[in-house]
């Protein structure tokens, strides 16, 4: 096939296998196979041995804490690639370099490229033991590490898309390695058991590559023990760095929220004795400190700080993502790249990650968040009441099949004060209102506080118009809902009140 347009590039990838739509995904060595990613890179000259990549995996924060990263080395002078998955409104977002997404030429350019390998593959599918030929996923994974050696960056910053060890982000060469979380998440494809989970997450560990965790409590052991196993150093949250969250006062937050002024999180970073060997100035020696809250052992008392440091996202789940960038960014120091104190701050600051716990409007206040398992509905809950106080929560509640529904049900349903039920448009994989309603009544749920609209845009406009001014309405349960709903909701709110953007100019 010679030189594709856009649209023609989209028809192609739509054309494939894309188990990121469909209901059950088969996550095993038939299905998901490292030798075929090799392959389809091989016949375009492979590009992913040329790139100099961190690869970070994680049932929640890898995506938070992958465009954290860009973000600080971009303002370290760094041009820096970040394949980030899913994506909301258009597979661009996926591929950015300096935080710009790739445009529509560039991303027809390189699917151009990848489309005589792809058909190269498939013919020698069967005979390799392939059960079918690349995916959608593997496909637009090759597009980036295409996009990234072509644009020559200096870091490829590379988010897993489904556990790691079988993802097709693990073919790459990476300097640095992090997994930032473990919890219940796609269990059919990874374990019903944390440990088995984070098994699966820890297939990105590589010989001789540092390793930094940000997993905690169970699951940690499974991260220690590979990397004993294969011989990566590893940088452990709790252990060899902290981070102390500044409670807000949710008072305080509404006044921001009215004076147009930052609305996020603010931390310490603080690191151990290994820090400090990188360079004052990037870690600054600490003065004896209080931080017994952290639960720092006397002989191991941290030894440096980044006192105050802001990102603009909301939760402490974001101060310890934020945490892991930082570690991730020491490392990096470690090796000898110029990092300074100044490109962090700044950095964090300017991060840009929608759909999570994203303010959109103030009266009334409407949160947009991708949260789509148990622990993720929990954190955003969490920050909500956090930094905004038990006003009236109103939830307009969408998700998939595949998910863990009862488990963010358990959560959201005593917190709300109504529930909108409604679905995005794959058939396949989203969870059908009649399903929800189903699952709600069994969890005892009180059925005149909720409301039913399959159609996800009618069920937005209709929910809002119901918030009273002083009230929260917040849209969760997946990341497909949020992509389907950003857009028309941005549009909707302009000029009502305060709308998005409006009061927080750090807020795109």
């Amino acid at each position: 096939m010679g030189v594709v347009d856009y649209p023609a590039a989209l028809r192609f990838l739509e054309s494939r296998i894309n188990y990121e739509v469909t209901r059950g995904i088969p996550y095993r060595s038939r299905c998901f196979k490292l030798q075929r990613m090799e392959d389809l890179l091989h016949y375009v000259g492979a590009p992913h041995k040329s790139l100099r990549a961190i690869h970070i995996a994680g049932t929640k924060g890898k995506g938070s804490t992958a465009v954290m990263v860009s973000s600080i080395l971009r303002e370290a002078g760094y041009r820096v690639g970040c394949f980030t998955s899913p994506h909301l409104e258009t597979v661009l977002e996926r591929l950015t370099i300096n935080g710009q997404m790739c445009s529509e030429e560039d991303f027809a350019d390189v699917i151009g490229r990848l489309i005589p390998a792809v058909e190269q593959v498939d013919k020698e599918a069967s005979a390799r033991g392939y059960f079918h030929g690349p995916t959608y996923f593997e496909i637009v994974t090759a597009a980036a590490f295409l996009w990234f050696a072509q644009r020559q960056v200096d870091f490829a910053v590379l988010e897993v898309g489904l556990g790691g060890r079988l993802d097709a982000t693990n073919v790459c060469s990476p300097v640095v390695t992090a997994i930032t979380s473990i919890s219940m998440d796609h269990m059919e494809q990874l374990g019903y058991s944390l440990a088995s989970i984070a098994r699966e997450k820890a297939g990105i560990i590589k010989p001789g590559v540092v390793t930094v965790s940000g997993v905690v409590g169970e699951g940690s052991e499974v991260i220690q023990a590979v990397c004993a196993q294969v011989g990566s150093p590893l940088r452990q949250l709790g252990r060899d760095f902290w981070y102390v969250f500044h409670a807000p006062d949710p008072k305080a937050q509404d006044e921001l929220l009215e004076n147009r002024q930052f609305l996020g999180t603010i931390f310490d970073f603080v690191g151990g004795d290994d820090f400090l060997g990188i360079g004052d100035s990037v870690f600054k020696k600490a003065a004896k400190l209080d931080y017994s809250a952290i639960k720092v052992p006397e002989d191991t008392y941290p030894k440096c700080v980044l006192e105050s440091l802001q990102v603009p996202l909301l939760g402490e789940h974001q101060a310890a993502n934020a945490a892991v960038a930082v570690a991730i960014i020491g490392e990096l120091a470690r090796q000898g790249w110029a990092i300074d104190e100044a490109a962090i701050r700044q950095g964090l600051m300017k991060t840009r990650w929608p759909a999570r716990v994203e303010v959109l409007h103030h009266r009334p206040l409407v949160i947009l968040d991708g949260a789509h398992n148990g622990a993720s509905v929990e954190a955003a809950v969490h920050t909500i009441r956090q930094f905004f106080g038990p006003r009236p929560l109103w939830v307009l509640f969408g998700t998939s099949r595949d998910k863990d529904v009862n488990s963010m049900l358990e959560i959201l349903l005593p917190e709300s004060q109504f529930m909108m039920l409604t679905q995005y448009s794959s058939p396949g994989r989203a969870l059908g209102v009649d399903d929800l309603f189903g699952l709600a009544i069994g969890l005892g749920a009180n059925e005149d506080k909720l409301r039913v609209n399959p159609d996800p845009i009618a069920a937005w406009r209709d929910f809002y118009r119901q918030v009273p001014a002083h009230g929260i309405l917040l849209v969760t349960g997946s990341l497909f809902l949020a992509g389907r709903l950003r857009r028309v909701m941005i549009q909707d709110l302009a000029g009502k009140d305060r709308g998005p953007g409006q009061w927080n100019s750090s807020l795109g």
